[in-house]
């Protein structure tokens, strides 16, 4: 969707009222619709994409950190859309490709053993770990770009999802407790 959305707006120079009406008419066999805000949100991922894989061979103080820290680590965050839907838009300097086939093809696109994905060789670059939310779907691209690589999951997501049943459990107790104090409350006032 962001790629399309950005060939639609400056290859195609189609407006953001065309470009909504072309999503509109492509999701409509699916039974999904797009608000013609969230075309502004995806021309703007695919603005990001494009400058961060621009920017990075001209950054001089980007490449010489990298050299020092001997490369990169990957970080590749998805976006959970609604049922049915794929998910995975990756995060900076990695290419998201619509498209047909298999999910765990299009997440990331190879740019070479040691460069980022979507760099297309340009810049080479060692990547020296890789970090995904688990998403089945980028647990896969990950394993089949760089195998060798090692690879995390995002601290933030794992304890999230370790939390969530005792969230569960917590949300039965304020209710049950809730419909136990209301009928008093109700009766003191």
């Amino acid at each position: 969707m962001v790629l399309l959305v950005g060939r639609l707006r400056l290859r195609e120079h189609q407006t953001v009222d065309e470009v909504h009406q072309e999503l509109l008419t492509r999701l409509e066999p699916l039974g999904v619709r797009i608000a013609r805000r969230e075309i502004l949100y995806l021309f703007e991922a695919y603005c990001t994409l494009m400058r961060a894989s621009s920017e990075a061979k001209d950054d001089q103080e980007w490449l010489a950190q990298v050299k020092k820290n001997g490369g990169i680590i990957v970080s590749v965050d998805g976006i959970q859309e609604d049922e049915g839907q794929r998910d995975g838009l990756p995060g900076a300097r990695c290419a998201h490709r619509a498209g047909a086939g298999s999910p765990e093809r299009d997440v990331l696109r190879d740019g070479g053993d040691e460069s980022p994905a979507g760099a297309s060789g340009a810049l080479r670059v060692k990547v020296l770990g890789t970090i995904t939310d688990a998403q089945e779907s980028e647990l896969k691209a990950v394993e089949e770009l760089w195998p060798q690589v090692p690879h995390q999951v995002c601290q933030f997501h794992a304890l999230r999802d370790a939390a969530q049943p005792a969230f569960e459990a917590d949300k039965k107790v304020k209710t049950a407790m809730r419909k136990q104090l209301q009928p008093k409350v109700r009766a003191l006032r």
